[in-house]
Order: structure tokens, then C-alpha cells, then sequence
């Protein structure tokens, strides 16, 4: 994978949730079969990795309508309202830039008020024009980093489901395994054994730790980086750039 953000933000998360079935083909000797090296040449050469980034993007993306209901709208739309801001100077001033760098007349607390729905479709826009013009991640990279941090978690979150089923499935199967004393973990028994439980371990982290609340960290983090460049960018109309990427913004 040659692109650094489908590396990290979606390829990443697919093999984090299929680490179970590696480490144990690794522990079984599998990976030392003479078909393996044929079979794991056909995987590359097939393209399998930019399928499995796309599944791992796919199951974020899935979530996402989910996870910016339950914060009451997406980030950026969040921290560019009127209402229940905690820094209503910061607010103003944001909406005073973005309005001279895309053209657009912002609401005040009383339009927002009387027609909220206008008003986010506002924020919407001047955040989509504001993302495309910091696409570049050498000119942008600690856009860039906070939202790789971003789209790491999310689509992380969105294999979960995925991730804790191949815990317990191959947990299951290596326990039967050393119960029934198989010829195939009979020389690393006690190591198969530990496995089996660690994942077990493994499933039940998946279902505490990774949740819509470790997701929502980096995706306000995000938010205020992307909000931050108005400041860099300074006057003048936005100018889009060369470098796709997600965004918790975006729709």
C-alpha cells in the first residue's frame, strides 16, 4: 500500500481484527507449508490488501452517521454553532474568517436560532470548501495526523462487531483443538492453550475499550485542527488541493 493514509487509517484496522487467525496459523505451522509462499504470492498479486482496506473503510463509514447523531452532529458543525458554545468570541471569529475565505455570509445566534437546519448546512459547506483546501499533507500535516488518528478509530470501531467474532471463533476452535489433543498442537500445547484464552481476553477488550467515546477524541481533535488553519490560510477564496482523505466533517 503505497498511500500513507490507507495504510494507517484503513488497512490497519482489517488486520487488527484478523490477528487472531494470523498469530494462530503462525503457531500451527501453517505458515510454514510449501503452498503458503504460492498462496501468499496470489494474495498480493491479486490485490487482496486494497480489499481489505476497503472493508475496513467501508464498516467506519458505516458508523459514522451513527456516531455524529449520538454528539449532536458532526464535529465541525458542532464547534462552529452559536449554541451551546462555551467561547462564543472564538465562535465569531472562526465564522468572520471563513467567511472571507469562502465567500460566504455566516448566521448570527438569532438565525441560527430561528432556523437551526439552515445554519448547519452553512457550517456543512464552508467546512467542505475548508477541507478541500487542506487535502495537501505536506502543507497541512498535523491536519493530516489528527485525521489519520481519526479515521484509525473509526473504522477500528467499525470492525469491532467483526473483530470480537474472530476472537471468540478462534478461540474456540484452538481450545477444541488441545482438548481433543490434536497431532496438529500436541508439540506447543501449553502455547495454544494460552492463546486460546488471550483471545478470549482479547474480545472482551475489544467490546470495553473500543467504543463511539475513544472515537470521539480524535474526531474533535480533527475538527479544531482543520478550524485552526482559517488562521494559516488568511485571506483570500480557498483553494482546493491535490490529496483525497476522510473527515469527520464530512458527508
Amino acid at each position: 500500500m503505497g498511500d500513507e493514509y490507507n495504510r494507517r487509517a484503513r488497512l490497519y484496522p482489517a488486520l487488527l481484527a484478523a490477528l487472531p487467525i494470523s498469530t494462530a496459523a503462525v503457531i500451527l505451522g501453517i505458515t510454514r507449508a510449501e503452498w503458503w509462499s504460492s498462496l501468499a504470492g496470489l494474495v498480493v498479486a491479486s490485490g487482496f490488501w486494497g480489499l481489505i482496506s476497503q472493508i475496513g473503510r467501508h464498516s467506519g463509514k458505516k458508523r459514522e452517521p451513527e456516531l455524529w447523531k449520538s454528539w449532536g452532529g458532526a464535529p465541525t458543525t458542532i464547534l462552529l454553532r452559536h449554541a451551546d458554545n462555551s467561547n462564543p468570541v472564538r465562535v465569531e471569529e472562526l465564522h468572520k474568517r471563513l467567511s472571507v475565505l469562502t465567500g460566504m455570509e455566516f448566521p448570527t445566534a438569532e438565525e441560527e436560532a430561528q432556523d437551526p437546519h439552515r445554519a448547519d448546512n452553512i457550517y456543512e459547506t464552508a467546512t467542505d470548501q475548508l477541507r478541500r483546501a487542506t487535502r495537501n499533507r505536506e502543507h497541512f500535516p498535523l491536519v493530516f495526523e489528527e485525521n489519520c488518528h481519526y479515521g484509525y478509530r473509526r473504522n477500528v470501531l467499525g470492525l469491532r462487531s467483526w473483530a470480537i467474532g474472530i476472537c471468540l471463533v478462534t478461540a474456540f476452535a484452538l481450545g477444541s483443538l488441545v482438548i481433543v489433543d490434536s497431532e496438529l498442537v500436541r508439540p506447543e500445547r501449553g502455547i495454544v492453550a494460552a492463546l486460546a484464552a488471550l483471545y478470549v481476553v482479547a474480545a472482551a477488550a475489544w467490546w470495553r475499550l473500543v467504543t463511539p467515546e475513544w472515537v470521539k477524541q480524535p474526531a474533535f481533535a480533527y475538527a479544531q485542527r482543520l478550524l485552526e488553519e482559517t488562521w494559516a490560510l488568511g485571506s483570500g477564496h480557498l483553494s482546493t488541493a491535490t490529496r483525497d482523505h476522510d473527515d469527520p466533517s464530512s458527508q
